[in-house]
């Protein structure tokens, strides 16, 4: 029985390493040319493999359920955590009540998420699992003989018996679909993190954040991390900030000019001096670089006829919107199988 997934983030790999308990042919295909899709780390000048996605432990539905992942995580993926001290702040979880959320600790994964990447690829090496980078799905048909999926990729055509896709897969840009039947549209947006780290050690905060979801001392930002927690920038206080609707725009008009300003309302907020300081008139060093890449939305009617696309092609989609969401609802089979 051949089984093919489509995608290399952790949720798609965990997925894979599932699987490979009870069968043995098992293709993952990735588009881009590594693994880890939204997760993927990048470099900020010498420092390798920062984390500009910034993702944080966060509970699903309960405290019990987030405990069993997050003891999943290390026990059985073999990853250290990282206790979030001081803890997020600013945290909308729609999914727990308050009580169940007063309960949570926040964890990060020491190493981010090329730690998890890292460690799941192994697991998955060991279990024979092949990765082809470079690697679209662009057809799916179902044969009238053996009732098999003839999966047409952008290198070659493959007999499959289950197909397994991810959650934000680009259907506009990966299948042909005709019209007539339904149209998916996936709204695709643009996500800007700026990294910046300041060079004048006087200036350098005693304030200290780790996570803030929704960030409110900047115009121009609607997140703000501090990448010192992912264990790859002990010597280096980086800052990792998410670009708003008004950053944005100003980045297509003034780029030089958003970052100082971005950096000016950092030291303003969290300045450990009694005193306002002007930091406008004070010649602040840093250094930044900006990461750009593309996010999926779907409103309730795109996810429905992703659904309805899925079922006709009688392939599985997995949820793959939350790590610790998909652990949670597997933690049995992940429990039982994935350590081994």
């Amino acid at each position: 029985m051949k089984i093919i997934l489509i995608g290399t983030s952790p949720v798609m790999l965990l997925q894979a390493l599932i699987l490979s308990q009870k069968h043995k042919d098992i293709e993952i295909h990735e588009k881009k040319n590594f693994i880890g899709g939204s997760w993927k780390t990048s470099n900020f000048y010498r420092i390798k493999n920062i984390e500009t996605g910034t993702h944080i432990l966060a509970p699903w539905k309960s405290s019990k359920l987030y405990n069993k992942s997050i003891s999943f995580l290390k026990k059985r993926l073999n990853l250290k955590l990282n206790k979030l001290t001081p803890p997020p702040v600013r945290i909308i979880n729609k999914n727990i009540s308050k009580k169940e959320l007063n309960k949570i600790k926040y964890y990060y994964i020491k190493g981010g998420s090329h730690q998890i990447l890292k460690n799941i690829y192994e697991k998955l090496r060991k279990n024979k699992v092949k990765i082809f980078f470079g690697s679209y799905i662009k057809k799916i048909i179902i044969s009238k003989i053996d009732k098999k999926k003839i999966v047409f990729l952008n290198k070659k055509k493959i007999y499959a018996s289950k197909v397994y896709l991810p959650y934000f897969i680009d259907i506009k840009n990966n299948f042909k679909l005709k019209k007539k039947i339904f149209n998916t549209k996936s709204e695709i947006r643009n996500s800007f993190h700026v990294v910046i780290e300041i060079l004048n050690k006087q200036f350098f905060y005693k304030k200290n954040f780790s996570y803030i979801q929704v960030a409110k001392f900047s115009r121009f930002i609607d997140r703000a991390s501090n990448l010192k927690f992912t264990g790859l920038t002990k010597k280096n206080n980086l800052l990792c900030f998410r670009l708003n609707y008004s950053g944005k725009r100003e980045l297509k008009l003034n780029k030089k000019k958003l970052i100082k300003e971005i950096v000016i309302d950092f030291l303003n907020y969290f300045s450990h001096t009694k005193h306002k300081t002007d930091f406008k008139s004070k010649k602040i060093k840093f250094r930044y670089k900006i990461f750009t890449y593309k996010t999926f939305y779907r409103t309730k009617k795109n996810i429905e006829n992703l659904k309805k696309f899925t079922k006709q092609n009688k392939c599985n989609l997995v949820d793959t919107r939350e790590l610790i969401q998909y652990i949670s609802k597997n933690i049995s089979l992940l429990e039982k199988n994935v350590w081994k």
